[in-house]
């Protein structure tokens, strides 16, 4: 079974008892790469029901009604083709990528998934999603063991204000 089936089985069984739900996960390339880069965020901002992140790595993190690059992205590229494909010089790090191959070529190498899997506000609510992790334990326990079940070199990358930290290190 390929990884994207075994990410959608996962899902499946996980929102049975939820009225929203994002989906989030691996970039088509990410399985075929030596060093699995996995970047951990606290929920989706504004996105809605049904929204599902692998869809926006594999097209290169573009809003799809704009063609624009997401603004938290241009961080997230960066981070992910230094980790992926260093060194790099630093005027080459520095630069905001908007060419869209080049951009999905590096959002579909890696893993992107949230602890809590809806939607949230520009300020994420702390509390909601400390107790939204820990209800999920399971399931992020599961997520996470999809993308770490090999001897390749693996890189989690934990973004935000950390407050799930002692969680996915208790995982």
């Amino acid at each position: 079974m390929k990884l994207r089936e075994k990410e959608n089985k996962l899902f499946e069984e996980w929102s049975k008892n939820r009225k929203k739900f994002a989906k989030d996960g691996a970039g088509k390339k990410f399985e075929s790469q030596k060093t699995k880069l996995i970047l951990i965020g606290k929920e989706t901002n504004k996105t809605g029901n049904n929204f599902d992140w692998r869809e926006y790595l594999d097209g290169g993190v573009f809003y799809k009604k704009t063609n624009k690059p997401f603004a938290t992205s241009y961080n997230l590229y960066r981070w992910a083709k230094f980790l992926l494909e260093s060194p790099l010089e630093w005027k080459e790090y520095k630069k905001i990528e908007k060419n869209k191959e080049k951009r999905i070529d590096i959002f579909s190498k890696i893993v992107f998934m949230n602890v809590k899997k809806e939607s949230g506000g520009s300020i994420s609510d702390t509390n909601k999603i400390i107790k939204t992790g820990s209800n999920d334990e399971k399931y992020l326990e599961k997520q996470l063991e999809l993308y770490l079940d090999n001897n390749d070199l693996k890189i989690l990358f934990l973004l935000g204000n950390g407050i799930y930290t002692p969680r996915i290190i208790h995982l």
